[in-house]
């Protein structure tokens, strides 16, 4: 899902070719096989990194955003509910701003958001303005053991 405003445009077709280089590291790449942690594609500019990890119900989980990068989300193994809302209809942040890992946590918003479920496959891309859940069960106290990658772009 890529969404954004018309008059953000601009804000976008200057990092198109480093999204063309987060996408080509993806499909070029069998990642099923990696370790978790940090790959290096073209510095701090680009980067990757493979996590393992168990899903959880969504009310142990806080929204996210960052303010530098880009995520290029791709579900390697697993399946996991995603939800996303705007940093204009968030809740107020529960953890401040952290510069050296680019993130800002945030309570649940009053407003309800868009419901995205991932499977081995598929891609989601994340702007600055998109607040996002992941690492969701898709089923309440159901765990699913999840491999996926996210390909930080740098704004």
């Amino acid at each position: 899902m890529f969404v954004y405003h018309i008059k953000d445009r601009s804000d976008y077709t200057s990092i198109k070719a480093k999204l063309k280089r987060a996408f080509e590291f993806i499909e070029s790449n069998d990642l099923s096989n990696e370790e978790p942690g940090r790959i290096e594609i073209d510095g701090d500019e680009i980067f990757a990194n493979i996590q393992h990890y168990n899903t959880r119900n969504e009310d142990l989980i806080n929204y996210e955003s960052h303010d530098r990068y880009i995520d290029v989300q791709y579900m390697i193994e697993g399946s996991e509910k995603i939800k996303v809302i705007g940093r204009d209809k968030i809740g107020p942040v529960n953890i401040p701003y952290n510069s050296e890992n680019d993130i800002t946590f945030y309570n649940d918003p009053q407003k309800q958001g868009t419901e995205l479920h991932m499977e081995k496959g598929e891609v989601a891309v994340f702007f600055p303005q998109d607040c996002h859940k992941t690492q969701c069960s898709l089923v309440e106290n159901k765990p699913v053991n999840n491999k996926k990658v996210i390909v930080k772009v740098k704004i």
